[in-house]
This record gives C-alpha cells, structure tokens and sequence, in this order.
C-alpha cells in the first residue's frame, strides 16, 4: 500500500519523478495482483482527490494487465492517470466540449454528425477538438460511456439482452465483443465474477 501512496504522490512530480517512484521492488508478490491492485488504487485516489471520473482509464488499464502483466506496466498505468489528471486540473475544456459530453451523457445512440449539428460545429472539427481536449476519439468516448453503463446494469442484475439494448448496442455479439474488449471479460464472465465476489 505504501508503494501506491507513493506513487500516487508521484503525480504533483514531473515524470522524471514519476519513473523513479515507480520503480517498485516487488519481491514474491504477483504481477497480475499488484498491477490490478495499484490501477484500483489509482482510480479511486483520482476520483476522491481531484473529482475525475476515469472509468476509461481504468477500463484500459484492466486491458493491458489481463493481456500482458508485466512489471513494465506499473509507470504507463501511473501515468495514464497523471496525464488525465494533469488536464483535468490545468486544462478547462471549451464549452462546446463540455456541452457535448453533457449530451453524450444523456443519449448514447447520438452519433457524432447529430452531436455536430447539435453544437454548430463541422463533425471534422468537432472531432478533433473532442480528441484534442478529451483525450479520446468521439467512438472510444462514446464506447467507455456505454460499457460504464453496462457494468452498472450488469451489476444491478439486468438481463443481457436488456442491457445491450439499453446501452445502445446493435446486437448481443456487438456488445459482448466490446464489453471483452474494456473489460476483459464477456459480459456473461463478467457477472459470474461479480456475484462471486458479493
């Protein structure tokens, strides 16, 4: 615990910093574990310390550890929240931005020429000022939207089918496809790990 407090820490620090806090003497401990452990850890500081709500980078982070854990990872995942966490305190988005993503947060099917004409902006410009700002495409934006959604229902105990209806997908193999691809998990896999835990 003392190691991710540090590193943590290791955010008011230029990267420099960063890299030397990250460098971690795990001794017996398992990668996976650590590696899941610290990007809880840092989700959570984020969210109670600077009000950011980073479920994608959690999401991405979770990817990255099933696919590969490695103890090169633990200053990307580090850094994945100093940077968002950077922006989000130095960075004040752009009105237009901050409208979009109000409305994204309301009506998830809306595709991006609808949000253009919404906001008055050209879609090419709309997406790249979404990227530059956000950090994300629009689709991976709209995506990590959708799959937040869908671990809440999931969790709630709705039906599958409902839920990929609801959190505007086009059809059960659509969303089970992105589902595995935030989360790692089907998300049939996904409840079962879920209820076992509860």
């Amino acid at each position: 615990m003392k190691d991710f407090v540090r590193i943590a820490d290791g955010f008011e620090g230029s990267c420099k910093d960063l890299i030397d806090v990250c460098k971690v003497d795990l001794g017996d401990y398992d990668i996976s574990e650590f590696l899941r452990n610290l990007n809880s850890f840092l989700y959570a500081y984020t969210y109670l310390k600077y009000n950011s709500d980073l479920d994608f980078v959690f999401e991405d982070n979770n990817r990255k550890i099933a696919k590969n854990p490695s103890k090169d990872l633990i200053f990307p995942i580090a850094f994945s929240y100093k940077v968002r966490v950077c922006t989000a305190c130095g960075d004040k988005k752009s009105d237009v931005i901050e409208k979009s993503l109000e409305i994204i947060g309301r009506e998830d099917r809306i595709s991006l020429e609808e949000l253009a004409q919404r906001v008055h902006l050209s879609k090419n410009y709309l997406s790249f000022l979404f990227k530059k700002e956000v950090g994300l495409s629009f689709s991976k934006y709209q995506n990590a939207q959708r799959i937040r959604k869908a671990r809440k229902m999931i969790l709630d105990d709705y039906d599958l089918d409902q839920v990929a209806y609801a959190c505007g997908f086009s059809s059960q193999a659509h969303f089970s496809s992105n589902f595995k691809k935030f989360t790692g998990f089907t998300p049939g896999d996904f409840r079962k790990r879920n209820s076992a835990i509860s």
